[in-house]
């Protein structure tokens, strides 16, 4: 699945007014779009880092997706804007919510068990899996004989998953503002 890229903020000048007129004599453009990117990209690299330090699943692996979701902002600066994005797979479901259909034929290999967290099952042995079905649930299963010959569920197959909107995924708009704001205020020239 190719990385989405999800534009996070667009910074102008118009966009502060307390600063146009004097940061048109003080401080050029691309300093001003600079400083104010930075303290926006800045903000939200802490935000992602820090949403990946909470704790994960109980028994276990963590994925970092939030860490890898940090590394991946990038910020581009021109004379007008500072525009930051995150090349994160999935970030603006995460955001927005949204359900998403499995290709037809197809399906989603949820992981039932925390060995198998994070593998995928083409990278399992296939000479082990097999797909058990439930018609009268209307369930699958990737599963396996254990050495004893127990049955193990490895993975639940599903057509459909269904993400809630989560507006907790990125900074408020007020604080990547104040980002913004304080960032642009730290280049300008000192008062006597």
């Amino acid at each position: 699945m190719p990385a989405t890229a999800v534009p996070i903020l667009h910074i102008s000048v118009s966009g502060i007014p307390e600063f146009k007129q004097g940061l048109q004599k003080a401080v050029q453009p691309e300093m001003m779009m600079d400083a104010a990117g930075r303290g926006v990209s800045n903000l939200i690299i802490k935000h992602l880092r820090k949403r990946n330090a909470r704790p994960g699943r109980p028994g276990w692996p963590k994925s970092n997706y939030w860490e890898d979701a940090a590394s991946s902002t990038q910020t581009k600066i021109s004379s007008t804007a500072a525009v930051i994005t995150i090349h994160a797979p999935g970030l603006r479901l995460h955001l927005e919510g949204g359900t998403v259909n499995a290709k037809p034929g197809k399906a989603f290999a949820i992981p039932a068990r925390p060995e198998v967290a994070n593998i995928w099952p083409s990278e399992y042995d296939p000479n082990r899996i097999f797909m058990l079905v439930r018609k009268a649930l209307g369930k699958a299963y990737l599963a396996e004989r254990d050495g004893s010959g127990h049955l193990r569920i490895l993975w639940r197959l599903v057509k459909k998953t269904t993400h809630h909107k989560d507006s907790t995924v990125l900074p408020t708009s007020s604080s990547l503002t104040l980002a913004a704001t304080n960032a642009i205020k730290s280049i300008l020239p000192q008062k006597p």
